[in-house]
């Protein structure tokens, strides 16, 4: 009886030290993440206060030509605002028409360290995934084909994590490049001849993989973008 008296209080003794150390694990826990979703609201806050003020501005430096430049007026911009890399923070996605190529018709600015931050341009077709924190970009220009696929990351980095390249002329195909794959689907074939993944040359089977896994669940942003006006600014940059 003694025994049994014994090992049933070092059980209990046992269950109250699990006790003692692990609640305030818990707790703090509980605490950790409370903290930062509220630091994530707080930033988010500031983050469209800042989107606001710049559009808010008659004149911004979009391309280097000055601001005579159309361009470079924010009257001729529209906007959204989504949440494209999952941190509760939302990013604003400018796009200009009065641009040319070269300065890309299409930036996203996300709010860092508070500032308002360029992350990303483009001159061509670009769909979001914000629930994979994807952005993939499609394009061409003389002759030359890509389609690029972006991660854009917490952090508030970008990276390209798969593309490839071709071209619409057989001939143009650089020495030492096998043609993977042609494309038919548009009014003039297609010979992709470059692949990689992470910035490393691969096969057309393995870049073909890779996109597959990327894309798999993602859910484009179906969001409309809005002319930049006082009202919309107020109505949308929430």
């Amino acid at each position: 009886m003694k025994k049994q008296m014994k090992k049933f209080l070092a059980m209990m003794l046992c269950a109250i030290t699990v006790c003692t150390f692990v609640l305030p694990q818990n707790q703090f826990l509980s605490t950790s993440i409370t903290a930062n979703a509220a630091s994530a609201k707080t930033q988010n806050r500031n983050a469209l206060k800042a989107y606001k003020k710049l559009l808010a501005k008659k004149t911004f430096n979009w391309t280097t030509n000055g601001s005579a430049d159309s361009a470079n007026q924010t009257a001729n911009y529209s906007f959204f605002c989504v949440d494209l890399n999952k941190d509760k923070v939302k990013e604003l996605v400018l796009i200009n028409d009065e641009s040319y190529y070269a300065a890309g018709y299409l930036r996203v600015y996300t709010f860092k360290n508070n500032k308002v931050k360029l992350v990303y341009t483009s001159g061509n077709d670009v769909a979001f995934y914000p629930n994979k924190g994807l952005i993939v970009e499609q394009g061409q220009h003389t002759g030359y084909y890509w389609e690029n696929y972006v991660k854009f990351e917490k952090n508030g980095k970008v990276k390209t994590v798969a593309n490839r390249g071709g071209t619409d002329n057989k001939e143009y195909v650089p020495s030492g490049n096998k043609v993977q794959q042609i494309n038919k689907s548009g009014a003039y074939p297609i010979y992709y001849y470059l692949y990689e993944i992470n910035g490393s040359k691969t096969s057309y089977s393995k870049y073909k993989s890779k996109v597959k896994s990327l894309k798999k669940g993602a859910k484009a942003c179906k969001q409309k973008s809005h002319k930049n006006t006082a009202s919309n600014r107020s109505k949308y940059i929430k």
